[in-house]
């Protein structure tokens, strides 16, 4: 894992790590959101 290596190596702190982990993971939440609205009117067309 690239993030314990960072920690390992002492490029970043574990606080570091854990907020770009945390942001990543809004910001994929938030495509799959966007994703899931735009294909509901897909859905309803034949």
């Amino acid at each position: 894992m690239i993030c314990v290596s960072r920690v390992y190596l002492g490029v970043h702190w574990p606080s570091e790590v854990l907020a770009g982990w945390a942001a990543g993971a809004a910001w994929a939440r938030g495509c799959w959101i966007i994703a899931q609205f735009l294909n509901l009117g897909a859905k309803d067309k034949p």
